[in-house]
């Protein structure tokens, strides 16, 4: 008997610590760009702050595609952060190329110099602007995902908890 009661102990204290970590019924999930996510409650305010991919991941769980849904939203969002970066550092060395070029001699113009600036200025700018669509697609793809969540988070959930005469099972409308 004292084994049953401790298992039911044990068990309705686990679901209960997962039950906390699930969000309150009127909070909602909040995309701004930039990549941040936020949690605010009904009346607007900002419950969690800037929320990262490991509580992301467990908040989009709870709902059915969820996760596949942040996940195609990372992806995207980190391959034009990734081509952005990538090509600041050819746009700035060609710049600088093509700078250093016209004030090497005063006399005369280092052609060669200048040319190959240029080339590696427009090989940084398309890197650049091949960084735009994905953006836009990253950022389509996060609204999609916050109304997604927001829409199927109003479901009914089932918790086990501890009550006032022992286990019992707690149901959120």
């Amino acid at each position: 008997m004292k084994r049953l009661v401790l298992t039911i102990a044990c068990t309705a204290f686990i679901f209960n610590a997962q039950a906390q970590e699930s969000l309150d019924v009127n909070h909602k999930l909040a995309y701004t760009w930039g990549g941040k996510f936020h949690i605010i409650d009904e009346n607007g305010y900002r419950v969690e702050r800037n929320l990262k991919k490991p509580r992301m991941m467990e908040i989009m769980s709870q709902t059915p595609h969820g996760k596949e849904m942040y996940l195609d939203y990372y992806r995207k969002y980190q391959t034009s952060k990734i081509l952005g970066y990538a090509g600041l550092a050819p746009t700035v060395g060609g710049a600088t190329m093509m700078i250093l070029s016209l004030v090497s001699s005063f006399d005369d113009v280092n052609i060669p110099l200048f040319w190959s600036g240029l080339a590696v200025t427009g090989v940084g700018l398309g890197m650049e602007i091949a960084a735009i669509p994905f953006g836009i697609s990253a950022k389509t793809k996060a609204y999609q995902t916050t109304s997604y969540f927001n829409k199927s988070s109003g479901k009914i959930s089932f918790n086990v908890g501890l009550t006032r005469n022992g286990a019992g099972l707690i149901v959120k409308f």
